[in-house]
């Protein structure tokens, strides 16, 4: 099955796709409810800040007295992505979740016959998976002061780890 294939890449939401302008469209939205703006110039500066420091430069710009924290849980990189996708896309991910897929993605990575490695963001550990992959003896990376999103909260370190990783195994 992985023969004709000399590496894949999994792309995270991100990485390689420009989604920032519709980062901006779900931080309009979100701000509009607490009637608060935000420079797009700004903005711009703070790209691969963690949600909650944007939020927290929003709010101190405009002289609100929010939670940091809690606005940016309204206002989530997933807010903005599903704007960017296609509705079926969407429906065909979410029903793979609820019906899962055989092989699994588990099965998939560990089998593929290539140099690899998991990349987890430290919020979200701990998790079986990252778990489950050291079992196998497959390295596992782990990305400071990032979760789920680690494109968006650090982007540099995943370059980095990226690289460090295609150097190693080129």
């Amino acid at each position: 099955m992985y023969e004709r294939y000399a590496g894949l890449i999994f792309d995270m939401d991100g990485t390689i796709l420009d989604t920032e302008p519709t980062h901006r469209k779900a931080w309009h939205e979100v701000l509009g409810r607490y009637g608060m703006r935000f420079d797009e110039q700004s903005m711009v500066g703070l790209n691969g800040s963690p949600t909650w420091r944007i939020a927290q430069f929003i709010i101190e710009a405009n002289q609100g007295d929010l939670d940091p924290h809690a606005l940016a849980q309204e206002k989530t990189a997933w807010a903005g992505c599903l704007q960017s996708n296609a509705p079926w896309a969407v429906w065909r991910g979410a029903k793979s979740l609820v019906d899962g897929i055989e092989p699994t993605w588990m099965t998939l990575f560990v089998d593929f016959p290539r140099p690899k490695t998991l990349i987890f963001g430290a919020l979200s550990l701990p998790d079986k998976d990252e778990e489950a992959v050291r079992k196998q003896g497959i390295p596992v990376q782990v990305i400071a002061d990032a979760g789920h999103s680690m494109s968006w909260e650090q982007p540099a370190a995943l370059a980095q780890t990226l690289n460090r990783f295609i150097t190693e195994h080129e």
